[in-house]
């Protein structure tokens, strides 16, 4: 069975959004009495590589948008099992922080939510870009840049929505493939098909019982209640930069610790070689608004660093054995408390 066919059983009478069905589209959004009168579909595309959702844009005669989909699985990965209503936390993240004219104003504007259908159309944002590229050897992230991020975490982690959802059942999958899988001896990864040498630098990592004591521990704060409105994902792929800076992708959003947005930040920086005086700058800059505990974004960081070394999210690295070699001693004495 296809997983449009398993989609479909599961899920019957509701839109399996795709390229290739135009028509299907058309007729989903004159039911919603999305079209205006005279609007036809002329191109529909991909925007962008996406992970999680199918994200398209369609242009029509009038004007263009993009519509995001979730399933219950992961779009990259279909073997892998996701929460279909991930697409309504996504939604209520953009609703809450309407109420910031800053956050608004770095969120695309959503045109419509159903949640029938685990559907969102929002506003084209137009010709952008993410920040991936700064993987890209000898990339120097402007300062700006650096800034607009930091600003972003500070009104972001300053902002009290009345209420919001718990997200649990994302943060239980998300757990599993930042603070269980990396750290498993034989998880079904092959490390050595994406480079080959990578499964040895695993062993120290997955054997070291300490180290995996800690990454438990921070599992656990990570999966507990917390205060704080967390992106849940603030790495390159959920940054843009279009007519301005604008952070997307918010399915994993939760009331949690604000040093693990800011660990996975100062990770993606230093995965990237990003130079140390704009990691401190971002460090330092939100410290002069907000208090962290330096040791857990540490912590948090390294842990993010392996995963994306060692598990299934893997990043677009052109990285020597060496290389990554270093990123997971340093991620090691990050973890440890060492350095």
């Amino acid at each position: 069975m296809s997983y449009k066919q398993t989609f479909l059983r599961q899920f019957p009478n509701t839109l399996f959004a795709t390229l290739e069905d135009t028509a299907g589209l058309a007729q989903y959004l004159k039911n919603r009495s999305f079209l205006n009168k005279g609007e036809t579909i002329s191109n529909v595309t991909i925007p962008g590589a996406g992970n999680m959702n199918v994200v398209i844009r369609i242009e029509t005669n009038q004007r263009s948008f993009i519509l995001k989909q979730s399933r219950p699985w992961v779009e990259k990965y279909p073997s892998i099992e996701a929460p279909i209503d991930r697409i309504q936390t996504e939604a209520e993240y953009y609703a809450a922080t309407q109420s910031s004219a800053f956050l608004k104003s770095h969120s695309p504007e959503i045109l419509l939510f159903d949640i029938d259908s685990y559907i969102i159309i929002m506003e084209d944002l137009g010709t952008v870009e993410d920040f991936t590229k700064i993987y890209n050897v000898g990339y120097e992230l402007p300062e700006k840049d650096i800034i607009s991020l930091t600003k972003y975490l500070i009104e972001l982690h300053q902002f009290k929505p009345a209420t919001y959802p718990s997200n649990q059942d994302m943060r239980v999958l998300n757990h599993a493939h930042i603070f269980d899988i990396p750290f498993r001896a034989n998880n079904g990864i092959d490390l050595n098909e994406i480079q080959d040498g990578l499964s040895e630098l695993a062993t120290p990592i997955t054997t070291d019982s300490t180290l995996r004591s800690i990454v438990g521990s921070f599992g656990d704060r990570y999966l507990s209640a917390g205060s704080t409105l967390l992106h849940g994902d603030y790495y390159p792929g959920s940054w843009m930069q279009a007519d301005q800076f604008y952070v997307l992708d918010p399915e994993f959003s939760f009331l949690g610790p604000a040093e693990f947005d800011l660990g996975v930040c100062l990770a993606h920086l230093t995965i990237a070689d990003q130079k140390q005086e704009l990691v401190q700058l971002f460090l330092e800059s939100y410290k002069t608004k907000l208090s962290f505990d330096e040791q857990h974004i540490k912590t948090f960081a390294g842990i993010e660093i392996l995963r994306r070394l060692l598990g299934v999210a893997q990043l677009p690295l052109d990285y020597s054995l060496d290389h990554k070699k270093a990123l997971i001693e340093i991620s090691r004495s990050w973890i440890l408390g060492t350095a």
